[in-house]
């Protein structure tokens, strides 16, 4: 008499592990870039918070100049909100112009597409990476 047994055999399990493996090599790429474009909606939204911080000093003095390192807590070398991007200004501000740069820090420096994120005072949107447009990093 013949026992039949319940249960998955070797084979069915190694099929099954090699099936998630599979899907696991293809979702995670994928995943890993949704986060870090995720991520630079961070870098935006700091480099857009220092141009109305500018604007505003400058509606106060009639002048950029000095803008990005005034006040309490000054716009130049500040971390973004959720800390994943530095914000610095290159070169000093004019009295007409201003440019700010959104280096990454942390995790997000794994993002090659997008090294760094520049906005400046005529509202040109920048990248460095490679990216093939700055609507790619700006999500446009």
């Amino acid at each position: 008499m013949m026992r039949h047994q319940r249960g998955f055999t070797l084979i069915e399990l190694m099929i099954a592990l090699v099936v998630l493996a599979i899907l696991a090599a293809i979702a995670y790429p994928s995943y890993t870039n949704q986060v870090l474009k995720s991520r630079r909606a961070d870098g935006i939204a700091a480099l857009n918070r220092a141009v109305m911080e500018m604007e505003s000093c400058r509606s106060d003095n009639a002048s950029y100049a000095g803008c990005e390192s005034a006040g309490p807590n000054p716009i130049n070398n500040r971390t973004s909100e959720d800390g994943f991007y530095l914000i610095t200004a290159p070169a000093s501000s004019t009295a007409t112009t201003y440019a700010f740069t959104a280096t990454p820090l942390g995790a997000q420096t794994s993002d090659s597409k997008c090294t760094s994120l520049t906005l400046d005072s005529q509202g040109n949107r920048g990248f460095t990476g490679t990216a093939p447009n700055a609507d790619t990093c700006w999500g446009q």
